[in-house]
């Protein structure tokens, strides 16, 4: 019986042998390749630069930055190996002590709790493997880790899994999450930072030090510990360590915060030639031409024009009313939904608590702050608005136009003696775009597409197209300078029926102002933006004539083929129109907008180099540019625009207190605002309008809305540069003329009508103005 019990014993146990054998073997067979890890190129976040290096935006699946082995500090190593795996460099890709405390724990459980994985089994579990916790899937995973110890280097191991981990916090690698967690590059990383992200792997939503911190600590505390035991650190390290202050980055959105228009306009462009999967996954790094300060101003003007739009067309009232009984619970509310730290420029909700008519002050809580409105601060609420047209006068007085119990939207204005003041702040409507250029290198410094990206991320900048109005004449005057006209030419400003063929009609152009000037020179027909005498040029320079010159230009838009082009009926974007304003600040030379400057793929190669040659090599004339127009034609034109800040519809401009040329441009009904303006440093344009072609309101003029924008920023823009005149190019004239006529003046010419005008040499006039002279000689 002990005979057949033994040979029945050791059957069994060949037989399970036999099994188990075979088990492995079909499992063996069906496990995954490891030779794809020898290659493995994960995905990596694309970064978006700004002119001077710093980050402006990401693109990615999943937000990593790969770092080979050599470059990620021997303190993050030692930190992940004594957290996760301390027997790293001496196992095989199994740790059997770590298993079997593992499977005793689960044995206790009765269920799987731990599974006592080493790093190489996490890199099996990451990248060969579900994550589901079954038997089956440990033995593979077993099976696989101690294959992978064969085939791949500890280092190679260790790459995989330092670059592949989550770690929580939106990132991958610890590269990533050195820079999301900590904003600094993980070479410049300290052993208490590095013990931090070690703690992580366990549990990163957890442990996460952005959201809670104290747990992060008794992780980092634990990680410490092995390092001291392991003697990779001295207890004194450990403490110093422990003890260190960590400042934790707030989560921060760079594509909707920095300069979102800008980022949206460089993501269609890499997507259109590169593909949206590249993006997203191959590590680009994008050098732009984007100047942050250039960027926060042109943000700050437009917000500020759009705001005083709003304002100047009265107060909508609150956004609600509540009675006093509900005053106090509405507090407890704003308690919540206001964020917690009073800024500037932020916008808060606030109740008014109290009237205060003696001082002209109103109480406002915000449930985390209080504080006071003035009426002198918020004199524009004493007008009611009717509707864009149309306006009426309330009070003086707050108690008149606020009560008690009205809820409204509030910016803080200042704080003096622990009071805060704040302005009445009203939703914006209306719309608009900024875009400033470099006009000798092309580099587009700034672009703003919005007044809100959140709230709208249609970029109008470069997408919307609209009639530019008189913003389109610059365009049809250069030409003219080209066909045989000079500033000193007369022009009748008389009214004529014009002939539309596509309408098959006659027209009428008007003047804004419905008059009619007579005989004036070709520099006050554009200084005053005369429309009728527009028009007349454009039909004696013909209209195939002036398209092919606004194509020189970089007007690609489709353009109407009649007489209405000269009043700018054509719709364009703003990027656009600006073209033909930087070439003219360019001295006639080809100016090609950059908003790259290079691409790098993940290799560190140059892909693309959008930046042959730098600013002082044009200023030293080592590169010939294309000549678009020339510099006596730029200058003329120049000139002329110069007068339109110094004396005609931009005006506004001239508290800007230097040289600059500029124009603006308004469309029928008022629906559309511009202004376009240079100096010889830099080039900006600007577009006001309603999205839905609503009209702006009376008066709403390109002068009036949109060219206060424009000074705004180029205020600022231009501080750090100092104050330049337009060059003058060799073949420009000057001769004292009689502008009545465009004749030379004689010394009997009434002063009042005596200029210095300028012209290309050889088109000067060469007769003098007659006794008595009341009208042209000189007729088109």
């Amino acid at each position: 019986m002990l005979k057949k019990i033994i040979i029945i014993f050791f059957v069994f146990i060949i037989l399970l042998l036999c099994g188990i054998g075979v088990f492995l073997y079909q499992l063996n067979k069906n496990l995954p390749d490891i030779r794809s890890l020898k290659n493995y190129t994960p995905p990596v976040t694309s970064f978006v630069y700004s002119d001077n290096g710093k980050i402006i935006g990401k693109f990615y699946k999943e937000d990593r930055i790969f770092v080979p082995y050599r470059k990620i500090p021997k303190v993050v190593i030692n930190a992940f190996v004594a957290a996760e795996d301390e027997h790293f460099f001496e196992h095989k890709g199994i740790d059997i002590l770590s298993i079997i405390r593992a499977f005793i724990k689960d044995l206790k459980a009765r269920k799987i709790i731990q599974g006592g994985s080493t790093i190489t089994q996490q890199v099996v579990k990451a990248f060969l493997l579900t994550p589901k916790r079954t038997i089956i899937r440990k033995i593979k995973e077993a099976i696989l880790a101690y294959k992978i110890e064969n085939f791949l280097t500890k280092e190679e191991i260790l790459t995989l899994y330092l670059n592949k981990i989550y770690l929580g916090y939106n990132s991958y690698g610890v590269a990533a999450a050195c820079r999301n967690y900590f904003g600094k590059d993980l070479k410049d990383i300290t052993l208490a930072e590095a013990a931090m992200l070690a703690g992580l792997p366990k549990a990163p939503s957890y442990y996460s030090p952005a959201k809670h911190f104290y747990r992060a600590k008794i992780r980092q505390k634990y990680v410490l510990n092995q390092m001291v035991k392991n003697g990779m650190i001295t207890p004194q390290e450990a403490l110093k360590a422990f003890r260190q202050k960590i400042k934790i980055m707030p989560p921060m959105n760079y594509n909707i915060t920095v300069a979102p228009y800008f980022l949206d306009y460089i993501r269609r462009y890499m997507e259109e030639k590169y593909g949206k999967e590249n993006l997203l996954t191959q590590g680009y790094k994008i050098y732009t031409t984007v100047n942050l300060e250039d960027q926060k101003y042109a943000r700050e003007a437009l917000r500020k024009g759009l705001e005083e739009y709003e304002q100047r067309h009265g107060f909508t009232g609150p956004i609600n009313h509540i009675s006093s009984d509900e005053i106090k619970f509405y507090i407890e509310k704003l308690k919540k939904e206001n964020p917690k730290k009073l800024e500037k420029g932020k916008i808060y909700k606030g109740v008014i608590t109290y009237i205060d008519r003696k001082h002209n002050y109103a109480y406002v809580n915000l449930g985390i702050a209080k504080g006071i409105i003035r009426y002198r601060d918020n004199r524009w609420i004493s007008y009611k608005r009717i509707n864009l047209d149309k306006k009426k006068f309330v009070s003086k007085n707050l108690g008149n136009i606020l009560k008690k119990g009205d809820i409204i939207k509030l910016t803080l204005y200042y704080q003096k003696n622990k009071i805060n003041f704040f302005k009445i702040y009203q939703d914006v409507k209306v719309n608009g775009a900024i875009i400033s250029v470099d006009p000798k290198t092309g580099f587009v410094k700034a672009m703003v597409g919005g007044y809100s990206y959140l709230e709208s991320p249609f970029n109008r900048a470069f997408m919307a197209k609209r009639p530019p109005g008189s913003g389109f004449k610059p365009i049809i005057y250069t030409a003219a300078l080209d066909k045989g006209f000079t500033p000193a030419s007369i022009i009748y400003d008389t009214p004529e029926m014009f002939w539309n063929p596509v309408t098959k009609s006659y027209w009428k152009p008007e003047n804004y102002e419905r008059k009619f000037y007579g005989p004036i020179t070709f520099r006050d027909a554009l200084v005053h933006s005369r429309n009728v005498a527009t028009v007349k040029i454009l039909k004696r320079i013909g209209i195939d004539y002036a398209i092919k010159y606004a194509r020189r230009l970089g007007i690609k838009s489709k353009l109407n083929r009649d007489l209405t082009l000269a009043l700018g009926s054509s719709s364009v974007s703003l990027l656009e129109i600006l073209h033909p304003y930087a070439i003219f600040a360019n001295q006639g030379k080809e100016v090609k907008f950059i908003f790259i400057k290079k691409i790098v793929d993940r290799n560190g190669k140059v892909i693309e180099n959008n930046v042959k040659f730098d600013k002082l090599d044009l200023e030293l004339g080592l590169v010939k540019e294309k000549q678009v127009i020339s510099p006596q034609t730029a200058y003329l034109i120049t000139s002329i625009l110069e007068d339109v800040v110094r004396r005609g519809t931009g005006w506004r401009v001239r508290k800007l207190g230097r040289p600059c040329a500029g124009k603006t441009g308004t469309t029928n009904d008022f629906k559309d605002a511009w202004f376009f303006g240079y100096t010889p440093d830099l080039v900006a344009g600007v577009y006001v309008g309603y999205d839905n072609h609503t009209t702006l309101g009376r008066f709403e003029t390109g002068s009036r809305a949109a060219s206060p924008i424009w000074l705004y920023y180029m205020k600022n823009a231009l501080k750090r540069i100092p104050p330049k005149i337009f060059p003058i190019p060799p073949g420009i004239v000057f001769r004292k003329i009689d502008i009545r006529n465009g004749l030379l003046a004689t010394k009997y010419t009434p002063k009042k009508y005596v200029r210095i005008e300028c012209f290309k040499k050889g088109t000067e006039p060469t007769k003098y103005s007659p006794l008595g002279a009341k009208e042209s000689y000189i007729k088109y």
